[in-house]
């Protein structure tokens, strides 16, 4: 029973033609006309019904192509996204945790000359910034506008040279502009995971929460073979 609705669903509308051909060849062979004009009535109200047939076939052919297309598209952009997830969101998050220790780093050494030097402490975070920069410029591809300006305005923040021993106070107020920065930046890149796996679901239909999806970031094959749960 499910089958044949299905079919009647698919294929309703060439029912609906078929009754509709019968229906006009019934009517004209009733018509009190000669067999001649009878045979060229229906002959051409026959190449009328094939030529919308095939109209309506090359339409759904082209609707079809066009979704597969469409469905296409949508899983190559999964599938960089998910790329861009493994060689660059995620790195990228590692390294502003890093940042994040090596400023307050700079913070406690301020506060404990004596404990911790100062200027070791500034050339482990300007290494790491130049760490963090070179990695941005390579994968600047995988950026966006928003990556971009917090990237930037991230990097406007570097510790002054001119400045000999800057006071506790000054150091105070640059480490809390520049986890600002790093937290903005953050937020960015979380959002950004977060938009892509919303975009591997709709591309795979499928609801899966974002930490499998990221669990399964290694395989996009494992995603598209479990049993789905649609949307």
């Amino acid at each position: 029973m499910k089958k044949t609705s299905e079919w009647l669903k698919e294929n309703w509308g060439n029912l609906i033609g078929i009754i509709a051909w019968v229906a006009i060849m019934v009517l004209v062979f009733t018509r009190r006309m000669s067999l001649s004009a009878r045979i060229q009535a229906m002959s051409m109200i026959t190449l009328v019904f094939i030529t919308l047939f095939y109209s309506v076939q090359t339409q759904r052919l082209v609707k079809e192509q066009r979704a597969t297309l469409e469905e296409e598209r949508k899983r190559r952009n999964a599938e960089f996204g998910m790329l861009r997830i493994q060689k660059f969101l995620r790195p990228l998050l590692e390294q502003l945790e890093g940042l994040k220790d090596s400023v307050s780093q700079i913070a406690e050494a301020s506060k404990h000359p004596l404990m911790i030097n100062f200027e070791n402490s500034l050339g482990i975070f300007r290494a790491q910034l130049n760490g963090t920069k070179e990695f941005f410029g390579e994968y600047l591809y995988m950026t966006n506008a928003t990556i971009r300006y917090g990237y930037l305005k991230l990097t406007q923040m570097t510790m002054p040279t001119s400045i000999e021993n800057p006071s506790e106070e000054f150091i105070t107020q640059w480490k809390k502009e520049i986890d600002e920065y790093i937290a903005e930046l953050e937020t960015a890149v979380n959002n950004e995971i977060s938009r892509i796996c919303q975009n591997i679901r709709k591309a795979y239909r499928f609801f899966l929460p974002e930490t499998k999806i990221l669990e399964s970031s290694d395989d996009l094959t494992v995603l598209s073979d479990r049993p789905p749960t649609r949307i």
